[in-house]
């Protein structure tokens, strides 16, 4: 085996969805939910105001629905605003808990877990991952992923244009590789895999910068903007 060989992979195929919150509503559409990350923080009163927040879009359509965030002025906003079932639970804490149940901590089993964009704010991913791992061993609960993806062709745009645009609180970003890898270490399998555009405004710039993004991630999957990945355990799998 070449040097080459070693570190050579194939792209990992997917489809391409051309909203990620549409997608994810859809996903969710009456299953029971818990949503990992609900709040937003830092914009959950501005995103509330403007009727974006995805933890308020997916009341309607869900069968029911818990929030769960270690932000607990977020969760005191949500409460306040829209109502609901809310927890500061810290899930990570499960990461090497293996004979406990979503029912013991949550008081149900959920159809889907959902963290949308959320790992990439973790010092460590693979905690919280594990954790989920293990919650739902035995189960069918299907866990959402969605994160942003390192190859997006408007990364390189943006670097030909002199900047990177990233919030400033992402710790990580990943590539189809490198979070397939993270997924698997964690005792994830993934059973779906696509990936998801967004858009960034509406005026003439904008449309023409998520333009050429949609174009070349139609072309190639991997140039989309982020990753949605739905997983079950390993042990649910086999």
């Amino acid at each position: 085996m070449g040097e080459n060989s070693y570190f050579r992979r194939k792209l990992q195929l997917g489809g391409l969805l051309r909203s990620r919150d549409e997608a994810i509503i859809k996903f969710c559409d009456k299953k029971s939910v818990i949503h990992v990350g609900c709040s937003d923080s830092p914009f959950t009163e501005l995103r509330l105001r403007q009727g974006t927040l995805l933890h308020q879009q997916l009341i309607p359509v869900v069968s029911r629905l818990l929030g769960v965030d270690i932000d607990t002025r977020g969760l005191n906003i949500l409460r306040e605003a829209i109502g609901g079932e809310y927890s500061d639970i810290d899930i990570q804490r499960y990461s090497k808990v293996k004979d406990i149940t979503l029912q013991q901590v949550f008081g149900f089993t959920p159809d889907v877990i959902l963290l949308g964009d959320v790992i990439e704010h973790l010092n460590n991913p693979r905690e919280i991952l594990m954790a989920l791992a293990n919650l739902t061993r035995g189960s069918d609960t299907r866990i959402l992923i969605t994160t942003p993806n390192s190859l997006a062709i408007r990364n390189t745009i943006n670097t030909a244009l002199g900047y990177e645009l990233m919030h400033p609180e992402h710790l990580l970003i990943h590539s189809p590789t490198t979070l397939r890898t993270v997924l698997d270490s964690s005792g994830l399998t993934p059973i779906a895999w696509n990936y998801y555009l967004i858009q960034t405004g509406t005026d003439t710039p904008h449309r023409l910068y998520d333009s050429l993004g949609s174009i070349a991630a139609r072309f190639r999957g991997a140039w989309a903007d982020g990753h949605f990945v739905v997983c079950v355990s390993k042990e649910a799998s086999k």
